[in-house]
């Protein structure tokens, strides 16, 4: 685990660096909530470097503030318990699968990312978090809703705030909108550009509670 500006020391120093963050993490687990903001982390692996003896008690886990921008495959394979998730304040710019095994999830932030792509299938995105109902994708660099998101049946929360390309790109024939978030009950999207719901809404839009696209 290598972080900003120490690429050159290596050995030791990250080596010691892991330890201690392995120490952390065996330390709070058991509590459930893990705390791994500003580490200036620029890798995590909880499959290879904590196990799963160790990840499948986290239900909490904030990992905001740090450098990552991908994560390996199976980095959170062992967190079948978690519920709570947060990546923002970190440098993705495209949706990382690794994500999609989490199937306990019920809020994930990206906000404050990079994002820009969603290369993920509805089925894919449905199956891999089919809990999933607060979604927090504020401040990115997004041109529409994902499509995969805009198709999830589970989805009761949306932040969609501060894209600022959101809305200047006319909608695409193929752009699905909200159609199938049959359980949104709140929708945020100001700073956006947009006057009016981003692409078709659920035939059940009258179900949603809360909505801010004024900036």
């Amino acid at each position: 685990m290598v972080e900003p500006g120490e690429h050159a020391t290596g050995g030791a120093a990250d080596t010691l660096r892991l330890d201690s963050l392995r120490r952390h993490v065996q330390t709070f687990a058991p509590s459930g909530i893990v705390d791994l903001s500003e580490r200036e982390l620029v890798r995590l692996d909880f499959e290879e470097d904590f196990g799963v003896p160790v990840s499948r008690h986290i239900m909490d886990l904030d990992i905001s503030q740090n450098f990552l921008h991908s994560l390996p495959p199976r980095a959170l394979l062992p967190l079948v318990a978690l519920v709570e998730l947060s990546l923002a304040h970190n440098q993705f710019e495209i949706f990382p699968s690794a994500l999609l095994v989490l199937p306990s999830l019920t809020a994930l932030n990206l906000s404050h990312n990079k994002l820009e792509h969603f290369p993920v299938s509805a089925e894919s995105f449905s199956a891999g978090l089919p809990q999933l109902t607060t979604l927090d994708l504020a401040h990115n660099l997004l041109r529409s809703v994902p499509p995969c998101c805009g198709t999830s049946r589970q989805l009761q929360a949306l932040n969609i705030s501060h894209n600022p390309r959101m809305g200047a790109a006319p909608a695409q024939a193929s752009d699905e909108g909200l159609r199938h978030c049959h359980a949104l009950t709140e929708l945020t999207a100001t700073n956006c550009s947009l006057l009016e719901p981003p692409g078709p809404v659920s035939p059940l839009y009258s179900i949603i509670i809360s909505i801010h696209l004024a900036s």
